[in-house]
C-alpha cells in the first residue's frame, strides 16, 4: 500500500477542504498534502468558495477536488 493511501482516502467524498482535513485526521497541512499528491500524478483541481466563521465574519477557501 502507497504511503500516499490515508491521503487519498481523504477525498472519499470527492472534495476537501483545510477545515475538513484537520476535522478527520487533525492536520491543516492539506495544501502540502495536494501538492505531494499533483507530484506524484494525481490530479486534482481547487476553487474558492466562500462562508462564514463561527463570529460571522465572511471568508474565503479552496476546496480541493481528486478527480
Amino acid at each position: 500500500r502507497s504511503t500516499l493511501f490515508p491521503y487519498t482516502t481523504l477525498f472519499r467524498s470527492a472534495s476537501l477542504t483545510v477545515k475538513e482535513c484537520n476535522d478527520r485526521v487533525g492536520t491543516t497541512e492539506l495544501r502540502k498534502i495536494v501538492s505531494t499528491l499533483r507530484a506524484r500524478g494525481f490530479k486534482i483541481i481547487d476553487e474558492w468558495e466562500e462562508g462564514f466563521d463561527r463570529d460571522g465574519v465572511q471568508v474565503r477557501y479552496k476546496r480541493y477536488y481528486l478527480l
